[in-house]
């Protein structure tokens, strides 16, 4: 009688293991991908399988070199409810008036693409216009990324008073 019970119980616990197994597995989703400024991973994960995190280089492609003398931000305060544009060269640095922010302004891609870890420039055609830029206050970095003219409010400058967007490029004369 013991036996049956212990056999019967043995059948049951390999039911249910069988039963657990057979379900069908959830493959893992995938996760997005976006730009970062972060300094690339150390190299200890690559002996368990995990490639190392690639730095990213930024290409401005022959056709958009000397292209573009520079960029018209957009700088809205918000405690006063206004906004101001202005024309600002490339990589110069730029005070913002009435505030001790200053915006470095870098390279500048009219058509801003992604191809692994390189960013660069699809064509001069100002499709996806993108600049670089580092916000720093009092020596300090607030912000180290793109700002997108199309799609403003991908990767924005976040501050409790002033808001920096990039309008568009101004393209050299000639």
């Amino acid at each position: 009688m013991m036996r049956r019970i212990a056999l019967g119980a043995l059948i049951v616990t390999l039911a249910a293991g069988l039963m657990a197994g057979c379900g069908k597995k959830e493959e893992p989703k995938p996760q997005a991908v976006t730009p970062s400024t972060e300094a690339p991973a150390p190299m200890g994960g690559a002996h368990m399988g995990v490639p190392p995190k690639q730095e990213q280089q930024v290409v401005v492609p022959d056709a958009v070199k000397g292209k573009w003398r520079g960029v018209k931000l957009v700088v809205e305060d918000k405690e006063k409810k206004a906004a101001k544009e202005y024309e600002v060269k490339l990589n110069t640095d730029f005070q913002v008036p009435g505030s001790g922010l200053v915006v470095k302004v870098g390279d500048f891609l009219p058509n801003f693409v992604m191809n692994g870890p390189i960013l660069t420039s699809l064509d001069n055609e100002a499709g996806n216009p993108a600049l670089r830029v580092t916000i720093v206050e009092g020596g300090k970095e607030l912000f180290s990324g793109w700002l997108f003219s199309k799609y403003p409010q991908i990767h924005p400058f976040e501050n409790p008073k002033f808001g920096i967007t990039l309008k568009e490029g101004v393209p050299n004369k000639g």
